[in-house]
């Protein structure tokens, strides 16, 4: 048997951890997904233009590496383009505070507080 071919959730938790969520796709059969209440943030995105929308992290769900990624956030059953950061913000905080998810959907102005 060929072990390099086997699928298991350890080699898609160690894809997903290491940000490699293109081989976690390819192994679930499906994108990775995130999914959580949308919370307020600090707000510095509506002055600067680029509004973001702040996904709860949720508890049970293991994460991907930080960094940014190109995402399609669902709305409504719609998908839209988003450049979604997950991680810490050291910019606007000198002790590291807790990651965030924040998604900026391109193209897109509607109040998605309190929705999933």
């Amino acid at each position: 048997m060929d072990v390099a071919g086997v699928i298991s959730s350890t080699r898609i938790r160690r894809a997903i951890l290491a940000g490699d969520v293109a081989a976690a796709a390819s192994d679930l059969g499906r994108p990775f997904f995130i999914t959580g209440p949308v919370i307020h943030g600090d707000g510095r995105g509506h002055t600067i233009n680029i509004p973001t929308v702040n996904i709860q992290i949720p508890a049970d769900k293991i994460m991907p590496a930080f960094g940014i990624y190109a995402c399609r956030a669902w709305v409504n059953g719609l998908p839209h383009l988003a450049a979604t950061s997950l991680g810490v913000r050291p910019t606007f905080y000198g002790e590291p505070p807790a990651p965030t998810i924040e998604a900026h959907l391109l193209d897109f102005d509607q109040n998605l507080y309190g929705r999933t």
